[in-house]
């Protein structure tokens, strides 16, 4: 199943159960078996399709019963959770902590994505961002390590760059997902997922 940005996904032990307590919303899933977890704290850890740690949270009996946890999901809010203000949760809709993301005028487009080195050769990364600024254009991990360089402290422009999946030094970077990141000036950001097929 492939989730889009800004699409949500429900995991549920029991659909009618479920459904009787929250009512009909979209993309839910009946897990077939669900792990046990402590009830006085434990972490629950999210995975890409290559085994990847992409995200994890650990709770503790002291958060109280039936609370939303979240995530903030702008630029500069990633590493800020908080709890929803009301019992019950959200599930199949936006948070109620969710933070507005700020508006950009920067728009970009990478293709094909996912992409293969060895097939589709090289992604092409098209951008429109403000003009009369210092742009910058990088890829990282989902470890957060910068491994390729593709634009550093230029004047924007519009236009667009190739990536042909390897690294700063030349290497063949795995297969797997990586955080395309273009910012301008130091104040506007952009962040998008890319994929590396085999």
């Amino acid at each position: 199943m492939i989730i889009n940005a800004d699409d949500y996904l429900v995991l549920c032990k029991d659909l009618n159960s479920f459904m009787s307590f929250y009512g009909s919303t979209s993309n839910v899933i009946e897990m077939n078996s669900w792990p046990a977890l402590n009830n006085d704290g434990d972490i629950i850890k999210l995975r890409d399709n290559f085994e990847n740690a992409v995200d994890s949270f650990r709770y503790d009996y002291t958060f109280g019963g039936n609370y939303s946890w979240g995530r903030g999901e702008e630029p500069g809010m990633t590493e800020r959770r908080g709890r929803s203000i009301e019992t019950g949760g959200t599930p199949g809709s936006m948070n109620e902590i969710y933070y507005q993301a700020i508006s950009s005028n920067i728009s970009v487009t990478a293709e094909p994505n996912p992409f293969s080195p060895s097939k589709d050769g090289q992604m092409t990364i098209a951008f429109e961002v403000p003009p009369g600024d210092y742009m910058t254009i990088k890829i990282y991990d989902t470890k957060g390590r910068v491994v390729r360089t593709l634009v550093e402290d230029v004047p924007a422009f519009e236009g667009e760059v190739m990536w042909d999946g390897r690294s700063d030094g030349g290497r063949d970077l795995a297969v797997g997902m990586y955080i395309l990141f273009l910012e301008v000036a130091d104040a506007e950001q952009y962040k998008q997922t890319v994929v590396i097929a085999p």
